[in-house]
């Protein structure tokens, strides 16, 4: 999973992708690794309230529901990053529209590209968190040891259970929510940003080569 972090100056956008990694044991252990030194803000402020006694996190004694509060975290990240980029975008149409320059043309094929990084990194969390909500049980079955026994259902075999309880599934609903949101919010953006692009004049310098090269031609 991977959490992203926006820097800008003026309306010029660059994302810093962070790898985060999670690891769910049937014990009920939670193992989180982060690619950085120290955790994303928005994680650290996560495990403070986890140190809350009075806190569900806490109190539910349920690892895939901190699971599903960190999944979520990333999830309000990229909604915060997408508000950006709406305020961005609507900056540099406004410069289409008033008074196009290279430097606008730079910053939109800049924001084209960090909006496709953006993309490409928060989409296969929609996969991760609909393979959690509804093959949790299927994939923890196929994953597991073959096992029999003679008690239980009373057919031999045991049935495996998943490492989601229900409770962390129903918040993962939201979650999955906010990403689909996010994902749909960055299409039309990529489509905006290029029709912007496509709507802009041939920069002043493109047309005096243009000249040039007929004046060449003539003579």
């Amino acid at each position: 999973h991977s959490l992203s972090r926006s820097t800008h100056l003026s309306v010029w956008r660059q994302i810093h992708v962070e790898r985060l990694s999670f690891i769910l044991l049937r014990c009920g252990t939670l193992v989180s690794i982060s690619e950085s030194p120290t955790f994303h803000p928005r994680i650290s402020s996560l495990f403070e309230r986890f140190e809350s006694r009075s806190g569900l996190l806490r109190s539910s004694e349920d690892a895939s529901l901190l699971l599903q509060a960190l999944l979520d975290v990333v999830g309000d990240a990229a909604l915060d990053m997408v508000t950006e980029f709406r305020d961005e975008l609507t900056i540099l149409e406004g410069r289409v529209l008033a008074k196009p320059s290279m430097l606008t043309v730079r910053h939109l094929h800049s924001l084209s590209a960090q909006l496709l990084l953006l993309k490409s990194t928060i989409s296969p969390l929609q996969s991760l968190i609909q393979s959690l909500r509804y093959a949790d049980e299927v994939k923890a079955s196929s994953a597991a040891r073959p096992q029999t026994t003679t008690a239980g259902n009373g057919n031999g075999k045991l049935r495996h259970v998943g490492f989601i309880s229900h409770e962390a599934k129903v918040y993962l609903s939201d979650t999955l929510d906010h990403i689909d949101s996010v994902v749909s919010s960055l299409d039309l953006f990529s489509g905006i940003s290029e029709n912007l692009i496509g709507e802009l004049p041939l920069p002043s310098a493109c047309r005096k080569l243009e000249t040039i090269d007929n004046n060449v031609r003539i003579g």
